[in-house]
């Protein structure tokens, strides 16, 4: 439970940076806030994290747990080191709501894939920047 909290005052501490972000409200910067997401997550930066994930964020793992903001992050610092490739990016916006679909395969450092998984990440245009409400994975075991 401590770690919870750590991280939560970690993140309330970097939401003035978080009001510098500008993102348009087009398919380039919804894609450019999938990829803060994806280097926040490779470089275990809770801060950036915090930034993107809105305060109602869910995510529905591919396991089946559901995690809240506070939990993501503070998982983040025992992520595993390595990268996350993106592929079959599939965009789409309606109004201030847009998602982002496609397979992300995480790799370890020497190039081997640890997983591989379909997401869906929902996101929400909200004070000149795209902020995540939800994800959902689905893991891929073929």
């Amino acid at each position: 439970m401590l770690t919870i909290w750590a991280v939560a005052l970690m993140a309330a501490s970097g939401s003035d940076s978080c009001r510098e972000i500008s993102e348009p409200h087009t398919r380039a910067g919804l894609l450019e806030a999938e990829h803060r997401w994806i280097v926040s997550l490779e470089n275990r930066e809770v801060r950036s994290l915090a930034c993107l994930l809105d305060d109602t964020f869910t995510d529905s793992g591919a396991r089946g747990t559901m995690l809240k903001k506070s939990e993501v992050l503070a998982r983040l610092a025992t992520r595993a080191p390595g990268s996350i490739e993106v592929r079959d990016i599939e965009l789409r916006i309606e109004g201030p709501i847009g998602y982002v679909r496609g397979m992300a395969l995480t790799h370890r450092d020497d190039g081997m894939v640890l997983s591989r998984a379909r997401f869906t990440d929902i996101f929400l245009y909200h004070g000149k920047r795209w902020v995540a409400v939800a994800a959902q994975e689905t893991a891929i075991t073929e």
